[in-house]
């Protein structure tokens, strides 16, 4: 599936916050007709990535929560700040990964 950018309305993230998943959603939501297109059990450490790789391209980036309430994510927040969103999860998630290696 081909989306130019300038096509996009935005997108949008889910399942980002705490929880026992450690996979997101990601949904591209089209200027032209609000159609969207929903990709299902992201790995987690692709998060970041896909966050600065949108914010790199200019496109409107929103979150929604566990209540389904949605947050427009502002060029204002810090790659720190984003990349310590997801290590909180991923270090419970790589503690029990150790656990598995011993």
């Amino acid at each position: 599936m081909y989306i130019k950018h300038s096509d996009l309305k935005h997108v949008e993230f889910s399942r980002t916050g705490d929880g026992p998943s450690r996979y997101f959603e990601l949904t591209l939501t089209q200027l032209k007709d609000d159609s969207s297109v929903t990709f299902l059990s992201i790995d987690r450490q692709e998060h970041t990535i896909l966050m600065e790789y949108f914010k790199a391209s200019g496109v409107k980036m929103k979150t929604v929560d566990l209540e389904g309430n949605r947050k427009e994510i502002k060029d204002s927040k810090k790659k720190e700040e984003v990349d310590q969103e997801m290590n909180d999860y991923d270090d419970e998630e790589e503690s029990e990964d150790e656990s598995f290696n011993d």
